[in-house]
């Protein structure tokens, strides 16, 4: 190397210790106090010890727990995509290392819905997300998740369904990561400065009333309630009609109706009362003001939204066998929505392979040697 070029590496050297130093001193607190420095919001974020020197890197090549509460040993294999290949003798002990690798790959994202869903982004973000935070509030996903948690408690007791366990299995393996990382979490955790509290069962029904929201919601009810009062029934009548969507001919006949249904919809000339009218109308306004909300809004007007599922029998395939297409038209996230993963259990006859909600216990959508399944909504209108 040249004379010249050693200088400019050296300087480069020196610069970049300097700067690192700079930023480091004033991280600290006490002094961006004091000083009235610009980088006051970067908290210990590059503080030796805090921040990203705590960031935990590529998850560990081989790794061995010893953790109470489990019944036997579980084993977790990561293949070349990173999708964990979960082995247990139990379903409990499954759910408790689905719980740890949810938290160990999207511990941010699910802090995240969580924090949406109950109305608390502001805590953290600020001021900006006050307006959200309002709504979701407002729209009481927090509470529904609450009275779902109660209505599944009775119906344990009943001997209706056999799920608590396993829920709270899989909950104790997120709050295992989460208490044995709390020097090693994502570095959104360290940029917003804050730590995750523990996960609760509220938190995963939370997150299933979120995909409901996602799935399903919509302002058309409203705004057609409007068109309905400026219209009369009549006119209302004359601009909507019965459904036809896309121009497509289903393979039910009548587009599912049954005749003694279509009556139902016809709508009477009875409208809401002034005030109630008044209400929506105000509340439409007010969510216009919520920039996500208004997007979402503007979205539904220009697109039909949907989601499509087929099946082939297995005369049409080539090996014989049927061939279920399931695709569920959801938004583009970074990271997505949907975690992959293979859940094996031997003592319980357990081997499925598919698709889960980071946050949210067992497979929604896979398959298992000997069936497949899937399911999508197709955006219909299940709001009331």
């Amino acid at each position: 190397m040249k004379k010249q070029e050693k200088v400019i590496v050296k300087k480069l050297l020196i610069l970049g210790f300097i700067t690192g130093l700079t930023f480091s001193v004033f991280s600290l607190p006490l002094i961006a106090m004091l000083t009235g420095a610009p980088v006051a919001p970067l908290g210990n974020i590059l503080f030796p010890g805090n921040g990203v020197w705590n960031v935990p890197g590529e998850v560990p090549e081989h790794e061995v727990l010893y953790i109470d509460g489990l019944d036997d040993e579980v084993t977790v294999y990561r293949d070349v995509w990173g999708i964990p290949h979960i082995y247990g003798s139990g379903e409990e002990d499954l759910m408790f290392a689905s719980g740890y690798v949810h938290a160990q790959d999207r511990l941010f994202q699910m802090e995240m819905v969580r924090r949406l869903v109950r109305g608390r982004l502001s805590e953290i973000a600020g001021e900006m997300m006050l307006e959200s935070d309002k709504y979701n509030l407002a729209l009481g996903m927090e509470y529904w998740a609450k009275k779902t948690l109660e209505e599944y408690k009775e119906k344990e007791d009943r001997g209706e369904i056999d799920l608590m366990d396993q829920l709270q299995s899989y909950i104790n393996g997120i709050n295992y990561y989460i208490d044995t990382h709390q020097n090693e979490l994502p570095i959104e955790f360290a940029i917003l400065g804050f730590k995750p509290t523990e996960w609760t069962m509220t938190d995963t029904l939370c997150y299933s009333k979120y995909m409901s929201y996602m799935l399903t919601w919509g302002y058309d009810d409203l705004y057609r309630l409007i068109n309905f009062e400026a219209l009369g029934s009549e006119g209302y009548n004359d601009l909507y009609g019965p459904s036809q969507f896309y121009g497509q001919i289903p393979i039910c006949p009548n587009y599912g109706m049954h005749d003694s249904t279509k009556s139902l919809l016809k709508y009477g000339p009875s409208i809401p009362s002034s005030s109630a009218l008044n209400a929506i109308s105000r509340f439409l306004t007010n969510v216009e003001n919520i920039e996500s909300e208004k997007q979402l809004m503007n979205l539904k007007k220009q697109n039909i939204g949907g989601s499509n599922n087929w099946v082939g029998d297995g005369t049409q395939s080539s090996t014989g066998k049927p061939i279920l297409c399931n695709d569920m038209h959801l938004a583009h996230t970074m990271p997505g929505i949907w975690y992959e993963a293979h859940l094996v259990a031997e003592d319980d006859d357990i081997n499925v392979y598919g698709f889960t909600l980071p946050g949210v216990p067992l497979v929604i959508v896979g398959h298992t040697e000997h069936i497949a399944w899937g399911f999508t909504n197709t955006n219909y209108d299940v709001l009331d």
